[in-house]
């Protein structure tokens, strides 16, 4: 569990598990950052597009590895998700999604979604993982089970991705889930 994306990770460590990441063809990686706006300037340079790539031995972003941003408010989606569909647009990302985890308001995705987004942005989301907090403090932020199935429904009219992860609680378990929210896709594809 980390930030591969942290102005604070070493970046020798960086790209060695980058590295790692991309041997290891036969797993579905999926990076998660809340720091979307460096992943452009600390990707590999093989992995960037070619116009912008220093390395002669260019073969673009790995087809098994796609990245997920966490967003937890109405505010840093509209702040993060524009750069996500951007970065996806531009190294030709394989699968974008959210971490909306864990929640803190209702968030409105319905923008960045199927052909709206692509439309807008020139690409959309893939995927969107709901969950609420967990663990001692659980409770010390806003959470409602409503903000989920308004996520899982705007998901389901632009045919994307949704994963209910978890409901808030000290320690959330499957059966806590109400039986018409356990949903569990994967993005197209993966």
């Amino acid at each position: 569990m980390g930030d591969l994306f942290d102005n604070e990770v070493n970046e020798a460590w960086r790209l060695d598990h980058m590295r790692i990441m991309q041997e290891c063809y036969h797993l579905e990686w999926q990076i998660c950052t809340k720091r979307v706006s460096n992943v452009a300037k600390m990707v590999p340079d093989a992995w960037k597009p070619l116009e912008t790539s220093n390395f002669g031995n260019f073969s673009g972003w790995p087809r098994h590895i796609g990245v997920l941003v966490t967003i937890v408010t109405q505010a840093e989606a509209d702040r993060d998700v524009p750069r996500l569909l951007k970065l996806k647009k531009q190294f030709d990302i394989p699968w974008v999604g959210i971490s909306y985890e864990p929640a803190q308001e209702r968030i409105r995705f319905d923008r960045y979604l199927g052909e709206r987004g692509r439309a807008e942005y020139g690409a959309s989301l893939d995927w969107i993982i709901f969950g609420g907090k967990s663990g001692a403090q659980w409770n010390d932020r806003p959470f409602d089970i409503d903000w989920g199935y308004d996520v899982a429904n705007q998901c389901a009219v632009t045919q994307t991705a949704f994963f209910m992860k978890q409901i808030a609680a000290f320690q959330p378990k499957e059966h806590m889930i109400p039986e018409d929210l356990r949903i569990r896709q994967w993005p197209q594809g993966h």
